[in-house]
């Protein structure tokens, strides 16, 4: 997806926020964010930026929500005559830009962090951990379910029968009869020594433990075999991916073969934390 616009224009800027923001002292807080603007001399990206140091995050959101409409030349909201609209999360920092058949999903400051053509995913399917994916395949949403984090990093690729979350709890992951709990433990260069330790030592509890290509550990953990699909999403997933019936080993097997080059032993990890040290 290409920039629109490098250059906020004022009165396009004025018109969107307020019909993002809705509390009684707009005007008030307009005329702060004007001179931000202008301290930035007009520009989308700096100001970006600086929204950082405002302090409420309901005006930050709807600060970044109309600067980056402007800059993609995307829509608002959603509606019936618009094909691209931008999109906040009540999580998290990234913002989304949404196509007919894919989501951009872009830093606070406006960069792209997955282009469009790549996956497609929505606000609705964050409960506090992070947005829950499908891969586009040939222009075409698929069956395939991955995740990325509250900061538009990709956790788990699109590799899985189906993902299920539920509010501020691990998501849970399905591949033909088996369910995995997904552990999300971060940026590895940013998690502590002391946490690592901690994840060395419960590291024969987990069934596949990884770092993804955007450098975020989590692990899968085993939740056995399940009695079935309960939703029909999940259903139509996994006959879809030609999933039911499979036998378990099986599984295994082919889901050990995907996640190959992002699999990480107890040694490589406590190399990283002696390189903390």
């Amino acid at each position: 997806m290409r920039i629109h616009s490098y250059t906020l224009n004022i009165d396009q800027f004025k018109e969107d926020f307020s019909s993002l923001y809705y509390d009684s002292d707009k005007e008030q807080v307009l005329e702060n964010i004007i001179r931000i603007i202008n301290e930035s001399d007009l520009s989308i990206s700096s100001f970006l930026k600086k929204v950082d140091s405002i302090e409420e995050r309901d005006v930050q959101t709807c600060c970044r929500h109309a600067a980056v409409a402007q800059m993609y030349d995307a829509a608002l909201e959603y509606s019936r005559n618009e094909s691209c609209y931008v999109e906040s999360s009540g999580y998290g920092e990234v913002l989304m830009i949404q196509l007919p058949s894919s989501t951009v999903v872009l830093s606070k400051y406006g960069d792209i962090l997955i282009d469009e053509g790549e996956i497609c995913t929505h606000s609705g399917t964050n409960y506090g951990r992070g947005f829950i994916t499908r891969k586009i395949i040939d222009g075409q949403v698929s069956s395939k379910y991955g995740f990325i984090d509250n900061q538009g990093a990709c956790v788990v690729p699109c590799v899985f029968d189906y993902i299920e979350a539920h509010l501020y709890e691990a998501p849970c992951a399905t591949l033909g009869c088996l369910k995995f709990t997904m552990r999300i433990f971060g940026n590895i260069d940013s998690i502590d020594t002391g946490k690592l330790q901690d994840m060395i030592k419960d590291y024969d509890w987990y069934d596949y433990v990884c770092i993804s290509k955007d450098s975020v550990l989590f692990a899968l953990e085993s939740s056995g075999s399940h009695s079935g699909p309960t939703y029909i999403n999940e259903i139509m997933a996994l006959e879809n991916n030609n999933h039911v019936p499979s036998k378990p080993e099986e599984l295994l097997e082919e889901l050990r073969s995907v996640l190959s080059p992002l699999l990480i032993s107890k040694e490589k990890l406590q190399e990283i934390v002696e390189s903390k040290e």
